[in-house]
């Protein structure tokens, strides 16, 4: 079974130089698969590469990010794991290669597939993850 941690509570404060945004960013953990979701926009990187140590993870361990949907507060730090697979609500970026996949209900692993959630923006998209603690 997969395991899901928060690495980052997301929020959106207002301060004087304006708002503040961070998304949620997540990990995931099933088998060989070490997958980041919404990297996305941060005070300061360190947060992430801070929090990923925190979980005995290196930026070079990740194997997926997975983005929710293409908004840039969700995408902006993708490029922070150069060799990992991104992911999203149809398709798979590796390198300079774009690759489809099934879409609605693709398998990252036995444990974590995709779920198409159109609304907020029509390509959003979240992870299915079954858990020993049942299905987050």
């Amino acid at each position: 079974m997969a395991r899901v941690d928060v690495l980052i509570a997301g929020h959106v404060e207002e301060t004087e130089a304006g708002q503040s945004v961070h998304p949620t960013v997540s990990l995931v953990r099933d088998q060989d698969a070490v997958i980041v979701v919404d990297p996305g926009m941060l005070a300061d990187p360190s947060l992430l590469t801070d929090a990923l140590a925190g979980h005995g993870v290196r930026l070079d361990d990740v194997t997926h990010v997975f983005v929710t949907h293409h908004h840039l507060d969700h995408t902006r730090n993708v490029g922070m794991f150069p060799t990992a697979r991104v992911v999203d609500v149809d398709s798979g970026y590796d390198g300079s290669l774009w690759l489809d996949h099934d879409g609605d209900g693709h398998h990252l692993t036995q444990d974590v597939s995709v779920i198409e959630t159109p609304g907020h923006a029509q390509e959003c998209a979240a992870l299915v993850v079954g858990t020993d603690d049942g299905t987050v």
